[in-house]
């Protein structure tokens, strides 16, 4: 029996190459045990495309009355590290995770991002191994309810979801320089801009500080996202 079958109970699926799902659940790190081994890097590139058209699509079909603006904003929050995490926590993917001796558990399991990637490459294999359609009815099990109930009300962290890009990315921390803006209008009280390694990102007017640099970084994700 395969070590993997409770997963594949979770997934839904019964695969018909076991290997690409070992492959998504295995670390580089792993390669110091087995040099031959391939990691998950692959698969997470796939799998991130697959995850964003699949949500995407799904985020369009639940709310046609919404603008571009506010869909961008909803698909950002469904796949930002945070959420995928939770998801790849909710799979129990630290059961089958492999890892090299670098990687201890706890460093395993309190690390978002090795949830995020592995739940990504998984995507990425169930596509390749059962097609879009299971790879869509799957991820509307996990997400279908709360995408149809999403609260548009709610106040985006915009802050947080752009140092996950840039961490994502491979990047450092972005600043922020907020001052008073001089101007009257109370809303524009304060002018914030963000930037990484001296270049500007973007800009954003608030009430106060906290609410301009959001704006700011509500800006960058804006670029950033074309």
């Amino acid at each position: 029996m395969s070590k993997l079958n409770s997963l594949f109970t979770k997934l839904g699926i019964t695969p018909s190459n076991e290997g690409l799902f070992e492959e998504a659940l295995t670390h580089s790190s792993y390669k110091t045990k087995d040099k031959d081994a391939h990691d998950y890097e692959r698969l997470e590139f796939l799998g991130d495309a697959v995850l964003n058209m699949l949500i995407a699509s799904a985020i369009y079909k639940s709310h046609p009355d919404k603008k571009q603006g506010e869909l961008t904003n909803m698909r950002k929050n469904f796949v930002r590290t945070q959420t995928l995490a939770t998801l790849g926590r909710k799979l129990e993917l630290e059961r089958y995770i492999r890892t090299g001796k670098s990687i201890t558990p706890q460093d395993l399991y309190s690390n978002d991002k090795y949830f995020e990637d592995v739940f990504e490459a998984l995507i990425g294999a169930m596509y390749l191994d059962q097609g879009l359609k299971v790879t869509e009815d799957f991820i509307l099990r996990m997400l279908g309810s709360a995408i149809e109930q999403y609260d548009f009300n709610q106040i985006f962290d915009y802050i947080s979801t752009l140092q996950e890009f840039m961490q994502a990315d491979k990047r450092g921390l972005p600043q922020y320089i907020t001052e008073p803006s001089g101007y009257d209008n109370k809303e524009e009280a304060f002018i914030s801009t963000v930037t990484y390694d001296g270049i500007i990102l973007g800009c954003g007017y608030g009430a106060n500080s906290k609410e301009a640099e959001q704006n700011a970084a509500k800006n960058a994700l804006e670029k950033v996202a074309r």
